[in-house]
């Protein structure tokens, strides 16, 4: 038979739990503006990088473009 443990309850962080831990992921890449793709066909759309054909009208022909307009 297996016991069920009892799961701890959430306690506030501590002061040393807080201080600001060096080293780790680099969170600056999060600063990078998403890249979208601007339809050949028209350029009022816009979608973003990872699909194949524009949503709006099916057009596989695309610009790509860092910020919509």
């Amino acid at each position: 038979m297996t016991e069920n443990k009892k799961i701890p309850e959430n306690t506030p962080l501590t002061d040393d739990q807080l201080k600001e831990v060096t080293g780790g992921e680099d969170l600056s890449l999060s600063a990078v503006p998403m890249i979208y793709l601007k339809c050949a066909v028209d350029a009022r759309h816009n979608w973003p990088y990872g699909y194949d054909a524009c949503p709006v009208c099916g057009s596989t022909e695309f610009i790509r473009t860092v910020v919509p307009e």
